[in-house]
C-alpha cells in the first residue's frame, strides 16, 4: 500500500523524540535549552520502503544498545542532506556529513546524530532483508559520504525529492516490484564507489551474500562452524576466511552477531510470547541459556528476560 502523512510540526524536543522514535526507533533525544527549537517531519510509505522529509535544529540523537535491544527495528537508511551539516557516529566510525551529499546508516545499531543549527535532509528507509538482497553487507558501507552533485548521485538526489513529493502517485499494484527496483537504483549509489573500509570484486560479493545466506539459513545449528560455512559454497576453508577478512569481519564472529540478532528478533516478536528463553536460544544455535543471557548483555547491554519485557525508558543509555 502507498502511503502519505501529513507534515507534523513539533515545538518541543519532547514530542520531536516521539515522532522520530515512531518513524526510525527508539533515541535518546537532547536539544539546547537556549535556543528555540522546531521540527517538521513528513513521510510516503512505498511498499515497506518509507521517504521522509525531515528539517529540525540544534539536537543530538542518541540510540543506543539497550533501544535496539527494546524496538526491533530492522532497516538501514540512505540520507541526503540538502542543508546543514550532521556530525554521525556509528560502529566506531564518525562523519561530518555536510549538505549535497549522501550516506548509509544502520538504523537497527546504535548510532549518534548531532547538528547545531538548522538542517534539511530526505531519508530512504529500506527493510535489512530487502537491501541485502542488493548488497551483500550494507554496514561495511555505512558512514561514507556519497556526493550528490553529479553522475549517479545527482540522478539519485532528483529521484529521492521526486519521491518524497510524488510517491503517494505510485499505483498500489505496482508499489512492491517499484520499491525492489528503488533498492537496486540506490545500491548502485555505493557501488560507484570503491569505498574505504572494503574492496570485494563482483564476484566476491556474489561469493560473499551465498555465505552470508547459507549462515542465515542454518542459525539454528549449533555445529555450525566456518568449515562447514566453506565445504557448502564450495570453496576452501583457508579462501572463505580470505573473503570474510576482506570484508572485514572474521567468519566467526559473523555467526555469532546474526545469531544474536535473530534471537533479538524472536524475542520482541508477540507471536513467539509462548516460547521460553530457553526455547529462542536453542533455535538461533546457542549451546546453553546462560551462554546466551552473556553474550546477549554484552551485545544489547541488558538481559534477555528485560528485552523481552520491554523494560526500557526513551531516555535510558
Amino acid at each position: 500500500m502507498i502511503g502519505a502523512e501529513m507534515a507534523r510540526v513539533a515545538q518541543t524536543g519532547l514530542v520531536w523524540n516521539s515522532i522520530i522514535n515512531n518513524a526510525f526507533g527508539q533515541v535518546a533525544m537532547r536539544t539546547r535549552e537556549d535556543v528555540p527549537f522546531f521540527g517538521r517531519f513528513r513521510h510516503v510509505s512505498i511498499a515497506g520502503l518509507t521517504v521522509a522529509e525531515v528539517a529540525s535544529a540544534n539536537e543530538e540523537a542518541v540510540r543506543t544498545h539497550r533501544h535496539v535491544a527494546r524496538d526491533g527495528e530492522d532497516a538501514f537508511a540512505f540520507a541526503l542532506l540538502r542543508e546543514g551539516e550532521l556530525e554521525l557516529e556509528q560502529y566506531g566510525r564518525s562523519l561530518l556529513l555536510r549538505a549535497g551529499c549522501f550516506t548509509l546508516f544502520d538504523l537497527g545499531a546504535p548510532y549518534r546524530l548531532a547538528h547545531r543549527r538548522h538542517t534539511n535532509l530526505v531519508a530512504l528507509k529500506i527493510p535489512t532483508g530487502l537491501l541485502r538482497t542488493a548488497m551483500a553487507a550494507p554496514e561495511y558501507r555505512v558512514l561514507e559520504a556519497f556526493p550528490a552533485t553529479g553522475g549517479i548521485g545527482r540522478i539519485s538526489s532528483a529521484l529521492l525529492l521526486a519521491l518524497a513529493a510524488e510517491g503517494e502517485a505510485i499505483p498500489d499494484q505496482m508499489a512492491s516490484a517499484y520499491a525492489e527496483r528503488l533498492t537496486d537504483m540506490f545500491c548502485m549509489l555505493v557501488r560507484q564507489w570503491p569505498g574505504e573500509s572494503r574492496g570485494l570484486t563482483v564476484s566476491q560479493e556474489q561469493l560473499y551474500s551465498r555465505c552470508c545466506a547459507l549462515i542465515d539459513s542454518r542459525l539454528a545449528d549449533a555445529d555450525l562452524d566456518p568449515a562447514q560455512v566453506a565445504a557448502g559454497v564450495g570453496i576452501s576453508l583457508r579462501a572463505l576466511h580470505q573473503l570474510f577478512q576482506k570484508a572485514g569481519r572474521p567468519v566467526a564472529q559473523q555467526i555469532k552477531l546474526r545469531r544474536l540478532e535473530r534471537s533479538r528478533k524472536m524475542l520482541l516478536d508477540p507471536a513467539r510470547k509462548s516460547e521460553t528463553i530457553k526455547m529462542i536460544a536453542m533455535n538461533c544455535g546457542f549451546r546453553s541459556q546462560q551462554h546466551f543471557s552473556t553474550l546477549f548483555g554484552q551485545a544489547y547491554g541488558c538481559s534477555p528476560k528485560e528485552a523481552r519485557q520491554g523494560g526500557l525508558r526513551p531516555t535510558d543509555s
